[in-house]
Parts: C-alpha cells; structure tokens; sequence
C-alpha cells in the first residue's frame, strides 16, 4: 500500500473485528508514511485501550491532540485510557475536553457519566447520562448506565422509569440541572458581592475571613493564596493577605474561571465498579 488512508481503512476493519494488534500494525505503517496523520495516531490509541495498554494509548492520543488540538475524538480516548488506570480526574478533564470542543459529542458526555459514577457521584453521572440522551435519545449506553445510577441512589421509580426509556425523565432532569446552574451562579455572584466590599474597606483581609467567604476548605485556601499573591503581586503577612488595589478587579473576574477547577480539586476518590 502506497499511502496513509489505504493503511487506516484497513485499520478501521481489524478494529471493528477486535483484532487490534493487525490494527496496531497498520496504523504504524500510516504514521510511517505521514508522520502528521491524526487519525492513524488516534485509532492506534483506541487499539491499545482496547487491549487495555493504557500508557501506549495516551502516548498515541497526545500525538494526535499535538497535531490537531481540536480532534475530539482523541481527548475521548484518552479519557478512556485514564479512566482505565483509575485516574478519574483526569479522565473528566479529557471528556470535558471533548464536550467543549464539540458540545453534541455524546459519546463523551456519556463516558463522563461513567466516570462520576465511578466516583460514586451518581447525581453527576445522571446529569451527563441526561446531556447525552438530549443529543441521541436512542443512546442505548445512556439509557442503561441511567437506569444503574438511579439503582445506585435507591431511587427505583426513576430507574424503571429508564429502562423503559420515559421521554419525561429527561426533561425532569433538565429542569434540574438548570436550577442547579442559576442557584450556582446566585451563590457565585454573593461571593463576589462580599469579596468587593471586603476589598472595598480595606487592602488588609485576614485568611480565615477570606476563606468562608470562598466557601472552600482550608487545604485548598492554602495552596491558592499563594498562587494568588504571586499573579496578582499580593503580599502575605502572617494570617493576612495584604491586596494591591490595582489588580484586586482582575482577581475578583479571575475567581469565575477558579470556581470549576476547585470542585475539580475537592473531588474525592471512589474505588472503580464495573
């Protein structure tokens, strides 16, 4: 074979029979003609998760994302080698990933859902189960992993309720999510409001005042604080953080792109169940 796509179709078929070493082995003869060839490089990844060679799957993954950082199908395989080696957080920072980048990727917001419920966070899983029926109601994946997470809540009504595929769960569930979102962003904004008028009466904020308005646990305060006073040239004297008024507005718009990534951070691990 004489070029990169005649390598990959036959790649593709070995993949879809399960024999994923002759797909390995095609996939490196494409990459060997074009080194830059993103879909050989992802589905040698989706091959070794397979064969559940997890380490070989991310290496293949990160060559694909190098070359096309936008190439969801790949942060959706490498979430699923992560999630193989149990390391969950990182797994959801890859389906979340692919969700961004294509926000009708159902197939990520249901591998997510997995994930969560792996954490035992079944009310997440449910949520992302949701996001991935609202794409493809016939996602027979997302309907059964639904119907187990509500199991795992002990709430059998909406577990039958999706095996039998009830169309108005859904939209139960949505009218959930979205209170869940405004009631968020209601807290997140009197965050806000008591930080500004902390600044507002003085550069001076003692930790612990600081840390309950934040409303986040005293180990993450701790690692952040200085992060911050390094970005935004604060100063720290004993339990006080002494702000500079010239940057205090840019830290407060920072802290809405900080809200996520701390529930990242105090996401606590479960054990895996299949």
């Amino acid at each position: 074979m004489s070029n990169s796509n005649e390598w990959i179709a036959k790649a593709t078929k070995f993949l879809a029979l399960k024999e994923y070493r002759k797909a390995i082995e095609c996939c490196e003869k494409a990459v060997a003609i074009d080194r830059n060839f993103v879909l050989g490089w992802n589905i040698m990844g989706n091959a070794y998760v397979n064969l559940g060679e997890n380490d070989k799957a991310i290496e293949c993954c990160e060559k694909a994302i190098a070359i096309d950082p936008n190439f969801v199908l790949a942060w959706n395989n490498m979430g699923n080698a992560y999630d193989d080696l149990k390391n969950y957080d990182k797994a959801i920072e890859c389906y979340e990933k692919a969700v961004t980048i294509d926000l009708n990727y159902a197939d990520a917001w249901n591998n997510m859902g997995v994930t969560y419920f792996r954490l035992k966070e079944h009310q997440k899983a449910i949520e992302c189960y949701e996001k991935a029926l609202e794409i493809d109601s016939k996602n027979t994946n997302a309907w059964r992993n639904m119907e187990v997470a509500y199991n795992a809540k002990n709430d059998s009504r909406n577990a039958l309720r999706a095996r039998n595929r009830d169309p108005s769960l859904l939209a139960e569930i949505n009218t959930m999510i979205k209170a869940k979102k405004e009631n968020k962003e209601r807290e997140e904004k009197e965050i806000r409001t008591k930080l500004e008028k902390m600044f507002k009466v003085s550069n001076r904020i003692k930790f612990e005042m600081m840390r309950d308005a934040l409303k986040i646990e005293e180990h993450l305060f701790n690692e952040l604080i200085f992060e911050w006073a390094d970005k935004f040239n604060f100063t720290i004297d004993g339990d006080y953080l002494i702000v500079n008024k010239e940057t205090v507005d840019d830290f407060i718009q920072a802290l809405d792109k900080q809200f996520k990534s701390w529930e990242s951070k105090e996401r606590n691990k479960f054990g895996k169940i299949e």
